[in-house]
């Protein structure tokens, strides 16, 4: 079924739903505390704070930070230029030191054609940033 299709035929049918909901939770008890439980934890996540504390950035703001794509970010995790980040409520997160790390490889990287001496110098900055993630 189609959203489209589901929205019509959910505000067609919702108050018939609800009454069965409501009913259910008044006659089951099991359902009644799950109900209350789902309801508990969904406040509970909404009063946490989107950002976790000491850090900076998710994904997207990092990208717009660096002045790049989200891509460009995403090729680089591929190519483990750096840990995976901080996962909270379902993003990726970083520190604002982990932003200054990734700051100085987008000058590396933009910096031309690699060499000997920048491949070194990014084998090392990337050893820097594992070191201290």
């Amino acid at each position: 079924m189609s959203s489209k299709n589901f929205s019509k035929w959910y505000e067609k049918n919702k108050e018939k739903l609800a009454e069965k909901r409501a009913a259910r939770y008044h006659s089951d008890p099991e359902y009644r505390a799950k109900s209350i439980e789902q309801s508990r934890s969904r406040r509970k996540a909404a009063e946490e704070p989107l950002c976790p504390e000491g850090y900076a950035y998710n994904f997207q703001q990092l990208a717009e930070h660096l002045d790049m794509s989200i891509w460009t970010l995403r090729d680089w995790r591929r190519k483990n230029f750096f840990p995976e980040p901080y996962m909270h409520r379902g993003r990726q997160w970083f520190k604002e030191d982990q932003a200054q790390w990734l700051m100085q490889m987008r000058g590396l990287l933009q910096r031309g054609a690699p060499t000997k001496e920048r491949s070194v110098q990014l084998q090392d900055l990337v050893e820097l940033i594992y070191s201290n993630w």
